[in-house]
């Protein structure tokens, strides 16, 4: 076993020089497995604003709005997002060099008693500023939906509880290049050391060659799902339940099993639900359900939390409790978290409504995702449990989208300051 300093020499050559057999890996939260499904296109929700401001540098373009242009504002849903923001104002209060613009919404939001609808609706009309959002190709985005799972799981494996959920190994290194040189590219590689040289880790049918620790045993079907989802609940036999909360991946590129099946011509384009995959698995046998998890070579760690509210989600990226249907994972490079945004979308009303009714709602970016990417590309969570999962697994809806800035960044904005 190499000595800390021989593993810190490592990480200096890594973050200096580069490794050609590093993983490069976007962090936190693994992709929620993708649902294909024949959607009718909707109608616009709501008419592009007439004028066409230039991009800004990340190539999005903001345009200034009211909160009376915004489709379905007085009508719409606040309050999930209200509560998911006093989460976010917490976890502020928690960060040095949190950006100041969010004290005086954070101080204001937490000065509110008795709070409604209406009165949070008033609390982001007062503080916030809308901009439509929108790219120089399209206005539109795609909104998915992830939850968390619960499954039965054993303290012992059996044929039918055969799957192991595993904690994270000790010799899984993760490197931020940034933090040991901040003129490095923000990269975080993935890897193990060998020989004085960080390397990439295992696969997914390598770690399952030879499992480590485990935390529980559960159905094969379920422990997959649940490293896609990235959390969940887990239920023992004795009554106890806890939550097995993300605590790494094996930097391995991530592969949909869905698309898996489709390019096999097991599954029709459009029909590759969570359903759907979970009855191929079941008529494939433990063996075929293997090999087809195994062209996923990613792998998800975890650890054990208490549950010490039923009511409240898990950690998003941001290290703030996600609220159900007021909390969204975005990609981080284009929206910061905490900030509200407003969708104008469609949200299935039951796991057979395909098509959704139209909805708007306001929700707070609180975590991300592998497969989240681009300015408009949002994964709402639903929440935990079965029935959420069933929504969840066959939301795939186009969303416009408007981010609420803090009024004193607004006008910084306006200003060019």
């Amino acid at each position: 076993m190499k000595n800390s300093t021989q593993i810190r020499q490592t990480l200096v050559f890594v973050a200096c020089f580069g490794l050609a057999a590093c993983v490069t890996t976007s962090q936190p939260a693994p992709p929620v497995e993708p649902v294909i499904p024949a959607f009718p296109t909707p109608e616009p929700p709501a008419p592009i604003p007439d004028a066409a401001p230039r991009a800004d540098a990340d190539g999005i373009i903001r345009q200034k709005v009211t909160f009376g242009e915004l489709p379905g504002w007085q009508t719409g849903s606040t309050m999930p997002a209200f509560r998911a923001f006093l989460g976010s104002c917490a976890k502020f209060a928690r960060t040095k060099n949190s950006h100041p613009r969010w004290r005086k919404p954070c101080e204001q939001a937490g000065q509110l008693e008795g709070v409604t609808d209406e009165v949070a609706q008033q609390f982001f009309e007062s503080e916030f500023t809308p901009f439509f959002v929108s790219v120089a190709e399209t206005d539109q985005g795609l909104l998915t939906a992830y939850y968390e799972p619960e499954l039965e799981v054993q303290e012992q494996q059996s044929p039918e509880f055969s799957e192991p959920i595993l904690a994270r190994p000790s010799d899984l290194v993760t490197v931020s290049l940034r933090r040991l040189d901040p003129g490095l590219p923000d990269k975080i590689l993935v890897g193990q050391v060998r020989n004085g040289q960080l390397e990439t880790y295992f696969s997914r049918q390598e770690i399952r060659q030879k499992p480590g620790k485990p935390l529980a045993w559960g159905r094969a079907i379920d422990v997959f799902f649940l490293q896609i989802q990235g959390s969940g609940r887990i239920r023992f036999a004795s009554g106890k339940t806890a939550r097995a909360a993300f605590a790494g991946h094996n930097g391995q590129k991530y592969h949909s099993i869905g698309k898996e099946l489709i390019s096999r011509g097991e599954l029709q384009p459009g029909k590759a639900s969570k359903a759907a995959i979970e009855n191929w698995m079941q008529q494939a046998g433990p063996q075929g359900a293997q090999e087809l998890m195994n062209t996923n070579p990613r792998y998800i760690f975890f650890q054990e939390q208490v549950i010490t509210d039923p009511n409240i989600g898990p950690n998003g990226t941001q290290g703030v409790a996600l609220t159900a249907q007021g909390s969204i994972a975005i990609d981080a490079a284009y929206h910061p978290f905490g900030m509200p945004i407003w969708i104008d979308s469609r949200l299935p009303k039951s796991p057979s409504d395909w098509k959704g009714e139209a909805r708007q709602f306001l929700v707070i970016a609180q975590d991300t995702g592998g497969a989240i990417k681009g300015p408009l590309r949002g994964d709402l969570f639903y929440g935990s449990g079965d029935k959420a999962g069933k929504l969840a697994g066959i939301q795939k809806h186009p969303a416009k989208w408007w981010t609420l800035l803090p009024n004193e960044m607004a006008k910084l904005r306006e200003t060019g300051a």
